[in-house]
């Protein structure tokens, strides 16, 4: 890979580091490549700098820039909705925060020596280059596992009995009786024991969340200890040698006698994958073990579930891809799709 010295400026002496050409070029190009499909279909030429001024206000230097239409509106149409897809269900998940609409792409090459992710949003569009001037496989300090396989940015909620200890101070989370609300998108990593406890998602419709259960133990004895009950989309995931255990009430409370949900020792008012490396242990004592309103996808997990009336519901469809399931109790399970 072509590299180029830079000096860099440190105290009052220097150091001299090599940044990849190839990655400063490919950053550069890319995000105005991407800015062009926030932009309608309109190419807009990078720039430095807009305006230079001397000191009697004066431009010395005008660099207007330039612009042109290379796509048209349904071309541009299309692209978006691959990239928003891409970025909300597949691999660029990790790069969504709330409060905006992001499409992207993320990227790699032979055996994980480069990363790549390249967004935007209606304001803003980056790229992100992660690698080694000497390519070698990307892997975390004291880690096996690539870090295409975990999200930095997350927030760690460590659980104790009934404590909450936590990663960052502002979480948005709100405590409701026994229940953490979650009630921001994003993504969390739930580790040790919750007891008598729920988890609760009560963030805005247009918002995703993603649970990282990372040897996490949760049970609750008047209801669900995992109810979404408000997302765009809901995704679980196992990591990687983690075992994760789940055990709900055998008689649920409801505030209001009217209500009926969650019936599921883990439900979700939306559409939910659980996905990952990891151990998820479902034990169901009320009615169902996993309930979805919508779609409920299951892929490259261990799940073992048991339940009293459904074992896995979801009511418009349930996908299990490549995932190890032993499902046992109940009267019935609803499985609509199979693959893998």
């Amino acid at each position: 890979m072509v590299a180029h010295r830079i000096r860099e400026v440190v105290g009052h002496g220097h150091r001299t580091r090599e940044f990849s050409l190839i990655a400063i070029s490919f950053i550069r190009t890319s995000t105005l490549a991407f800015a062009t499909f926030a932009n309608n279909g309109v190419y807009r030429e990078g720039r430095t700098y807009s305006k230079v001024y001397n000191s009697k206000g004066e431009v010395v230097l005008d660099n207007t820039q330039e612009s042109r239409k290379i796509l048209s509106d349904k071309s541009v149409d299309y692209i978006n909705y691959c990239l928003y897809n891409a970025a909300t269900h597949g691999t660029g998940a990790a790069a969504i925060f709330g409060g905006q609409t992001i499409a992207g792409k993320t990227g790699t090459t032979s055996s994980q020596k480069d990363r790549w992710f390249c967004g935007y949003t209606s304001h803003y569009t980056a790229a992100v280059w992660c690698g080694y001037n000497n390519p070698e496989e990307i892997r975390l300090t004291g880690n096996t596992q690539n870090p295409g396989t975990t999200t930095p940015t997350s927030v760690v909620l460590t659980f104790n009995g009934n404590q909450l200890s936590t990663s960052v101070q502002d979480t948005g989370i709100k405590v409701e009786g026994n229940a953490f609300v979650i009630t921001r998108g994003g993504s969390y990593e739930l580790k040790g024991d919750l007891s008598n406890g729920q988890i609760k998602v009560a963030v805005p419709k247009t918002e995703q969340v993603e649970l990282i259960f990372n040897n996490f133990t949760a049970s609750c004895n008047t209801s669900a200890p995992l109810y979404i009950e408000s997302a765009d989309k809901a995704t679980i995931v196992l990591a990687a040698g983690s075992v994760n255990t789940l055990t709900d009430a055998t008689l649920y409370q409801f505030a209001n006698p009217a209500e009926d949900k969650p019936n599921a020792c883990i439900y979700s008012s939306d559409d939910m994958t659980i996905k990952g490396t990891g151990t998820l242990n479902v034990n169901g004592n009320y009615n169902n073990g996993i309930g979805c309103k919508n779609d409920l996808r299951i892929k490259d997990c261990t799940l073992n579930v048991t339940g009293v009336n459904n074992i896995l519901k979801g009511n418009d469809s349930v996908e299990i891809e490549n995932a190890t399931v032993k499902l046992s109790g109940g009267e019935h399970y609803r499985l609509v799709y199979t693959k893998g």
